[in-house]
């Protein structure tokens, strides 16, 4: 008997950027890189090509992934740190880490 053939599912990890109050939707991207590094650099292209103000930044949103929320290589982690040495002062942001991704596996 064969084995029945499966499916192959491609991943895709997007951002998405809404400005609050209001919840405007700006747009969102696919990022080319893996890697938190990656996709703050480009998040970061992103929000530069639309002149959006980085100082008015305040939070963060995630799934719960050590790609996105890790201390030393997330994407948040990365991005805070970019952001402070781009702006000269230490920019830390709030962390809104989104749970049901643990609920889905």
């Amino acid at each position: 008997m064969t084995e029945p053939r499966r499916l192959k599912t491609a991943k895709e990890e997007y951002g998405t950027v809404i400005f609050f109050p209001g919840e405007t939707y700006e747009g969102h991207e696919v990022p080319e890189a893996g890697t938190g590094k990656g996709f703050v650099l480009f998040r970061m292209a992103f929000l530069l090509d639309r002149k959006i103000d980085l100082e008015k930044l305040r939070a963060l949103l995630g799934d719960g992934t050590s790609k996105l929320t890790g201390c030393w290589a997330g994407y948040m982690a990365e991005l805070e740190r970019l952001l402070s040495k781009n702006l000269g002062e230490n920019k830390p942001l709030q962390h809104i880490v989104c749970m049901k991704y643990h609920t889905e596996k």
